[in-house]
């Protein structure tokens, strides 16, 4: 107000105003990062359990080919990835390797093949009963799912 500036009273309320005013926006600033935060933090949770339920598919998913014969691990891969062609080669054989590490996925060195010695990998006993809960667990899912008419 241009005549505040005339008069002390009306000055100093208009100066409280935009004190106010200045308040209001700390708040609504700080409102919307914590709202960007949230929205941030609920998005993080959906990435990971999206990550989660693939990771538990890949596994199952290996598991089950390794049930049918044994794998050259690049083989596998190359299978696997017309499958799902957004996985990282390297995370099939991460996921192998933890599949070895928990037993439920051996390793083993085939013939020389002209280079480097090749690493197969076998489904263990272990590896069986872990696939065979893995498919329990699927159906299930998949009935839940077909229930909800999805």
């Amino acid at each position: 107000d241009p005549a505040a500036l005339h008069m002390p009273k009306r000055f100093f309320g208009a100066a409280r105003n935009m004190h106010n005013l200045y308040l209001l926006h700390i708040l609504f600033v700080c409102q919307f990062y914590l709202f960007i935060g949230y929205i941030f933090i609920k998005v993080k949770e959906v990435i990971k359990l999206d990550a989660q339920i693939k990771k538990g598919i890949l596994e199952m998913c290996l598991l089950y080919k390794l049930s049918e014969k044994d794998y050259y691990g690049y083989s596998l891969m190359r299978e696997m990835k017309i499958i799902f062609p957004e996985v990282n080669d390297s995370t099939f054989y991460a996921v192998l390797r933890r599949l070895k590490n928990e037993g439920a996925a051996d390793m083993y060195y085939g013939k020389e093949s002209g280079g480097p010695k090749r690493k197969y990998y076998k489904i263990t006993e272990y590896g069986l009963k872990v696939l065979e809960k893995y498919i329990c667990d699927w159906n299930k899912l998949k009935e839940i799912v077909a229930q909800l008419g999805i």
